[in-house]
């Protein structure tokens, strides 16, 4: 068939060249990892060319016959084609300058390739349609007739891959080797172990070996174990991708079990991740919300009628029962059920809460045990109602579990670990309505963005989602503050270097983040409720790595982050809308405790009032 051809041809420059070097090392390293051929190198190599040199261009209002659109000129003489009376053409004379836009090649038909001249032979491009007048000419690699090297260069282009192959990888050696040669030791590595073993609660001693912040990265004795420290947004940079927890690190987690989500590693943990951490994110997220919204107004509801509120404890039912309605089915008759099993799991928490005290002490009672068990019991209570039940209503996280090829204990311990989140949540959230009742100006300010965004359900939900609001800001300062859960513990497999210090394969890395978020160096007036630093022209308003309240690796952060945005905004909007929250009782220089989570070390009291 015959076809108009246009032609455009370009001498290599700087940047051409560049960028087939960086081509053919690419393909050549892909090429190798995947045991491709070397005939399958040489296309790619000169496809990487082709890519390089072939200029789309419209076409000329001459230009109307289908078939083959394109040619593509690249290195020496052309290849020779036939002609329009099927004899031999040299397209030669084409070779080495520009033809100008829209000039018309004489037409002719196309045969199969005879032997190139060049080192690359024509590529042609095929188009099914006839083209109209302007049109731009659609290149795809994929769409080459041809485009081999010379036989005779079969040898030089295989020799150049290995070589550059092979360079790029001393290269690389010899670039990881002097940033090991140039890292430091970190401080306090070679500290012998009896004179640094550290007492007190894990929290103060990674205070106390930081310096309030100023030192980024500690070595030091915990429980007999050499362990790194690291507190600044570089070192968490450097340490973002690191998945696997240290699970010698603390004592036997007899409360979650070591088949939780949380007590696994590699290839397990991915996989309980790609399970169960969509069941409380996206569509399922969006779900719960009309649960958020009726059981935030009955607690509301119910709190307007108290003289006080004990915060905590009031928090503990509620987000308990938005737990148990929302993932695993309220199998309770009433509140009973609920306080019952708000008192099993704190009094299971607490003997976990000691691991992370140097005392030690933990788990040390018969009662204790009864307990642990009869949380299970209730655990597997609401498994076989599930597994009996042919309600439409969907469970996500418990229909999940009993989907997959879980054994009964080990879903009883994702379903504990999944209480773990409620735990942090109460105490977050508890501290939350302190700041708020001691500081009336930022209640003011936030209850005026509720009243303007609310009107209706429909309102509301698209609030709740914004995280540009003024309600956002507060909410993460008091997350700053409280530093709820104020530390995490990952390691690396192989050597490491974190913000210029090495850490040797298999060490523990604590990622303090709970000192970052009160540390000098980073805030302005660091123990000051203030939401402003979060404002859109402030500092810290792309939230970097200096805040990292829900963990800092990128992958295994806490599941439950959009949860806990989604619901806690729905109950201040929801409170807020109506009444202003007012301290009762002491609320001046409430001290803190910290283990797992950081708790109030005493009892805190609101009251709310409607305006």
């Amino acid at each position: 068939m015959k076809a108009a051809i246009q032609v455009y041809y370009k001498s290599p420059s700087d940047s051409d060249v560049a960028s087939i070097a960086a081509s053919v090392v690419a393909i050549a390293a892909t090429s190798l990892a995947s045991t491709v051929s070397i005939s399958a190198i040489r296309n790619q190599y000169c496809r990487s060319k082709l890519s390089t040199w072939v200029k789309c261009k419209k076409f000329s209002n001459e230009s109307s016959h289908p078939g083959l659109l394109f040619v593509a000129m690249v290195t020496g003489r052309c290849g020779r084609r036939a002609g329009p009376s099927g004899t031999e053409g040299d397209g030669s004379n084409w070779a080495g300058r520009e033809v100008e836009l829209g000039k018309k090649v004489p037409t002719w038909n196309p045969t199969p390739h005879s032997e190139p001249q060049g080192s690359i032979k024509f590529a042609f491009l095929e188009r099914e349609k006839v083209p109209e007048p302007g049109d731009a000419v659609q290149y795809s690699a994929g769409k080459l007739v041809k485009g081999v090297v010379k036989p005779e260069m079969d040898g030089v282009v295989t020799a150049v891959l290995l070589a550059l192959v092979f360079g790029g990888g001393l290269f690389l050696f010899f670039l990881r080797g002097r940033k090991y040669s140039k890292a430091k030791v970190a401080p306090g590595w070679n500290d012998p172990p009896m004179s640094s073993d550290q007492e007190g609660d894990l929290y103060h001693c990674l205070l106390k070996e930081h310096k309030e912040g100023l030192c980024p990265v500690r070595a030091f004795w915990w429980k007999g174990q050499h362990v790194v420290s690291i507190c600044s947004p570089k070192s968490y940079k450097d340490t973002e991708n690191l998945c696997n927890k240290p699970l010698n690190l603390f004592k036997k987690d007899r409360l979650h079990g070591m088949r939780a989500i949380q007590n696994v590693n590699d290839s397990v943990w991915f996989d309980r991740k790609s399970r169960l951490y969509r069941c409380i994110r996206g569509d399922n997220l969006e779900s719960f919300y009309p649960v958020f919204v009726a059981l935030s107004h009955e607690v509301v509801k119910r709190w307007a009628t108290m003289e006080q509120i004990e915060v905590v404890s009031e928090m503990y039912k509620f987000f308990m029962k938005v737990i148990v309605t929302t993932l695993f089915g309220n199998i309770f008759e009433d509140d009973k059920g609920i306080e019952e099993l708000v008192r099993l799991y704190c009094n299971c928490k607490l003997q976990e809460e000691a691991k992370y005290a140097c005392d030690g002490d933990t788990w040390t009672s018969h009662a204790d045990e009864q307990d642990l068990k009869a949380l299970q019991d209730i655990m597997k209570k609401m498994l076989n109602s599930r597994r009996n039940s042919r309600s439409d209503l969907r469970l996500p996280l418990m229909d999940e579990l009993l989907e997959a090829d879980y054994d009964e204990d080990e879903i009883i311990s994702h379903l504990i670990a999944f209480l773990g989140g409620y735990h942090t949540t109460t105490i977050y959230t508890a501290w939350l309505f302190h700041y708020l009742s001691t500081h009336s100006e930022v209640q003011v300010k936030l209850a005026a963005e509720i009243e303007k965004n609310i009107s209706d359900d429909t309102r509301l939900k698209r609030y709740i989602q914004t995280s540009s609001s003024y309600l956002r800001q507060v909410l993460d300062e008091a997350l700053r503050l409280s530093r709820t859960a104020p530390f995490i513990a990952r390691y690396s497999p192989n050597d490491l270097v974190v913000d210029g210090y090495h850490i040797p394969a298999n060490t523990p890395i604590i990622q303090a983040f709970g000192v970052t978020l009160h540390s000098s160096e980073v805030w302005d007036h660091p123990s000051q409720f203030d939401p402003d630093r979060f404002a859109p022209d402030g500092r810290h308003a792309k939230r970097g790595r200096e805040f990292r309240p829900f963990g800092v690796v990128c992958t295994r952060r806490c599941p439950a982050n959009h949860f806990v945005y989604h619901l806690e905004s729905t109950l201040l909007s929801v409170l807020l809308h109506h009444h202003t929250v007012l301290p009762a009782g002491r609320c001046e220089n409430i001290k803190k405790k910290t283990g797992i989570t950081t708790i109030p070390a005493e009892a805190l009291y609101v009251k709310i009032k409607q305006r």
